[in-house]
């Protein structure tokens, strides 16, 4: 990972130094990055006691480089540069067009996880991810591997073959088995924002041969100006199952606003469940490109053991740029 880091690096340092010259690539390089700040007030009670806080986050500076090397190879690299100069490498692949309309990604990628997390991040209506991000898959959402694509009109479906202990350790898997992904999505109106989705995960978590088994449906619908999406979950997680989901809808008014909403669950055992809702509104100053987000989140943990108990309420504002 660390010759990742540093080739990405120098990628970044290239493409930075190179970026009047884009023009003269005829398309061939493309740059594209997402800056944030955030500012936060929290609230935690815990065993009967309170504590509030006041943060300031450490701005995130994702960076990526896109390579058309030829019409059927693209190229790209990912990162959070925030801590140049040794960065975060997050995607680092390899994109094959194929006969028959299909398409093969070699390389560290985001396997097909659902809506939520395959959605770009500078779209993302809510700047925390809910609570399925926490058991997408085994260990980091990206991982090393293989992933096959093929898009018709009505359907997309993509399969993905990873090592499954996520990023950060290089090529390296840490047992001797691979984990399988697979998505199927379907569109009822092929002209329509109305989309239905199924996917499942298969693999092994570490040497002593733990499972981890997940599947999951999802539904989207969008209406002008109108965006709905839900995601039901069950993962079987080293013995342990968890059963999780999401409602969140947001509406753009005048081009300008966009407020949105969550409602989200996980039930961790009989006795035990974690329970948030989030608001919030977005003041879109050029689309999804300069916005602001102030977004109110409460958060409640709730078991039979008292030691178990938690209540979490946070106020954040959060400024992104992109380009």
């Amino acid at each position: 990972m660390r010759m990742l880091s540093l080739l990405f690096g120098h990628m970044l340092l290239l493409a930075t130094s190179t970026l009047g010259e884009v023009g003269l690539l005829s398309g061939r390089l493309g740059v594209d990055g997402l800056v944030s700040f955030k500012c936060r007030w929290q609230r935690s009670e815990y065993i009967g006691l309170s504590d509030s806080r006041f943060d300031f986050y450490r701005p995130s500076a994702f960076f990526g480089i896109t390579s058309r090397v030829c019409s059927a190879v693209v190229v790209r690299a990912y990162g959070d540069a925030a801590n140049l100069p040794s960065p975060q490498v997050l995607d680092l692949y390899a994109s094959i067009r194929l006969p028959a309309g299909l398409a093969l990604r070699i390389g560290q990628f985001g396997p097909p996880l659902g809506f939520e997390m395959m959605t770009d991040r500078r779209q993302l209506k809510l700047s925390d991810y809910s609570f399925l991000a926490r058991y997408w898959k085994p260990w980091d959402p990206r991982d090393v591997g293989v992933m096959l694509i093929r898009q018709w009109r009505r359907f997309d479906a993509a399969a993905a073959l990873v090592n499954g202990n996520g990023i950060n350790r290089g090529f390296e898997d840490n047992n001797r088995s691979k984990d399988f992904c697979g998505r199927l999505v379907f569109r009822p109106l092929a002209d329509s924002a109305f989309q239905i989705a199924g996917r499942g995960y298969w693999g092994t978590i570490d040497d002593a041969g733990r499972r981890f088994i997940g599947v999951a449906g999802e539904f989207l619908v969008g209406r002008r100006s109108l965006l709905v999406v839900s995601e039901l979950q069950h993962v079987l997680n080293a013995g342990q199952t968890r059963n999780s989901g999401y409602v969140q809808a947001s509406y753009r008014l005048w081009g300008v606003l966009e407020p949105v909403g969550r409602v989200q669950l996980e039930l961790q055992a009989e006795d035990r469940y974690d329970f948030g809702l989030a608001a919030g509104v977005s003041f879109l100053m050029r689309d999804d490109d300069l916005k602001a987000t102030l977004v109110y989140e409460y958060r409640r943990r709730d078991s039979n053991s008292i030691e178990l108990r938690e209540l979490e309420q946070k106020i954040f504002l959060q400024l992104q740029c992109a380009l």
